[in-house]
């Protein structure tokens, strides 16, 4: 039975709302404010969290603020109930992660849907994590080991023939010596970004820390820290960029490095001299940055089903990789409050858009 935790000062709907999710099948456990909540966390293990904003000694935000670094809440749905219905109050409780905002008086059955749709997708992502961890533990061997065999093959080869390989065909195994190593380089930094990611998420200091990183975007953020991995591909001229200047609350490191995957897929899935428009706009509160390739795109059902090592179209197009880079994004950008969509037509082109709060 999944259980509840109620944040409520005023006694009357606290009880209102006790009976409703019991009365629905849910386990609950009340408080009256944000201190009483942090002190049931303690005790209690539970799969959502209910908070009114107006409370006494410790109100939603201040309460929300302790705990959205805490390993222990990671994942775990909050949504806030309150009589405020100002667009800067509900933008103030979305920056900190609150995952919805409902109005009183609400609506019981609105309430008991957004509820259910919260807890369906925690439960999701806990699968998809779950995933990730098994994919790692039983595929990383195999992986590895994949582009290591051409490396030595290679190699046992020309110390076996040194004297008889001429220059041409020396230069054909160096460039498919290069070509795995590359490989390999590249599933290894990815295993090292998914336990840096991880390793923040139990350490609840680093990661309070982490996130009062900020970061200016432009232009030259793309350009400095992509164009050699471009040109090496012969896709620097297919790259159309339009970047509006920002400071985006994000840590720099983890921001280049989830659009480093975002770009890889793009490049990866669609073929030279197609366009890729690589976009950046600021809204009030937010900034979107959007990938757009022209590639084979992905199918409908696949769409519906991301998770953690999928690899799409492999009869269209072989992916070298091992499919944890959208997972990793969607961990990275989680950190900041952040967030990504993908949007994609068939044969045609697909859309991944990233979005992230900025300074105010």
């Amino acid at each position: 039975m999944q259980t509840i935790l109620i944040v409520e000062d005023d006694l009357v709907l606290q009880d209102n709302l006790n009976e409703l999710l019991i009365g629905n099948g849910y386990k609950t456990c009340v408080a009256g404010n944000g201190l009483e909540a942090i002190a049931k966390l303690k005790t209690s293990k539970v799969d959502l969290i209910l908070s009114d904003i107006s409370m006494p000694q410790m109100d939603g935000y201040q309460f929300m603020e302790e705990i959205r670094f805490r390993q222990d809440i990671s994942g775990v749905p909050i949504l806030f109930l309150s009589a405020k219905s100002d667009l800067e109050d509900m933008r103030k409780g979305m920056n900190l992660g609150a995952d919805d905002y409902i109005f009183k008086p609400y609506n019981s059955d609105d309430l008991l849907k957004s509820i259910k749709v919260r807890l369906k997708k925690r439960k999701l992502l806990q699968s998809s994590y779950h995933d990730l961890r098994h994919a790692i533990l039983n595929k990383l061997p195999h992986e590895l080991r994949t582009p290591l065999i051409p490396i030595l093959g290679y190699t046992d080869l020309i110390k076996e023939n040194l004297e008889s390989i001429d220059g041409e065909e020396l230069e054909s195994i160096a460039v498919s010596i290069h070509s795995s190593a590359d490989r390999l380089l590249s599933m290894i930094n990815k295993f090292l970004f998914y336990a840096e990611i991880e390793d923040l998420y139990e350490n609840d200091q680093a990661l309070e820390n982490l996130g009062e990183n900020f970061c200016e975007i432009d232009s030259s953020l793309f350009l400095d820290n992509f164009r050699k991995k471009l040109d090496e591909y012969g896709r620097l001229d297919d790259i159309f960029l339009e970047i509006e200047p920002s400071e985006l609350k994000m840590n720099k490191n983890f921001l280049i490095k989830s659009i480093s995957e975002l770009l890889e897929n793009a490049v990866k899935y669609s073929g030279k001299n197609t366009p890729i428009y690589i976009r950046g706009r600021r809204d009030v509160n937010d900034y979107t940055i959007s990938i757009l390739d022209h590639g084979c795109g992905i199918k409908e059902e696949d769409l519906n089903k991301l998770r953690s090592f999928a690899k799409f179209n492999e009869n269209m197009n072989a992916d070298p990789g091992i499919g944890i880079g959208l997972t990793l994004v969607r961990r990275a950008l989680e950190m900041f409050n952040g967030s990504f969509t993908i949007d994609s037509i068939f044969g045609e082109l697909t859309t991944v858009t990233i979005m992230l709060p900025v300074v105010d």
